[in-house]
């Protein structure tokens, strides 16, 4: 029996040559997801706490006998959102911090949202201070939004509030994360 691979691609200038590499090596190597939240991962891109056949591409190798370093991290939000966004009701989301961490990274994915006018990305009410990239337009694209201060303990709450009424049914969150990190020596 032969294996078919499927793999799909955008004709997008920004985002087709990054999609194409990424599924072009599922296609030619048998690997799995490398991104957090993937749900198979298996191949040559993964590794158990024991071995790491990529060691020679670490910034900071261990020394022999030495442990490899584990940084500090906790992911309390991850969701594959792909909604539709309106201006009568924001996209939210809930999480829980346990307030141990040093600093914080929003990633999320839009498209269809042109200009910083037309959302508003705000973390517990406060802007986030979202900007397009200039070149976008109506592609879809991978935000971060690093701040270098800690989240408090406790419940917290994202939303995304699209506020140009024209671009219904054309705006999309496509995906959001909030990632928790130690300092630096973590």
């Amino acid at each position: 029996m032969t294996k078919q691979i499927c793999s799909v691609i955008t004709s997008s200038h920004l985002n087709g040559p990054l999609v194409l590499r990424h599924e072009l090596g599922h296609s030619i190597i048998d690997v799995g997801e490398e991104y957090d939240g993937g749900t198979e991962y298996f191949g040559v891109n993964t590794a158990n706490a024991t071995s790491l056949p990529w060691k020679h591409w670490l910034s900071n190798p261990p020394g022999p006998g030495e442990p490899y370093r584990v940084e500090r991290s906790v992911m309390p939000l991850q969701d594959y959102a792909w909604m539709m966004l309106n201006t009568s009701t924001p996209w939210t989301a809930h999480f829980r911090s346990a307030g141990t961490y040093s600093r914080y990274l929003v990633k999320f994915s839009l498209s269809g949202i042109p200009h910083t006018s037309d959302l508003r990305v705000e973390l517990d009410g406060k802007d986030l201070g979202w900007v397009p990239e200039p070149s976008v337009g109506f592609d879809r694209w991978h935000y971060d939004i690093l701040r270098l201060e800690g989240l408090r303990a406790g419940d917290h709450e994202i939303s995304f509030a699209l506020r140009n009424v024209s671009l219904q049914g054309t705006a999309q969150l496509c995906s959001v994360e909030v990632l928790e990190y130690g300092n630096d020596s973590e």
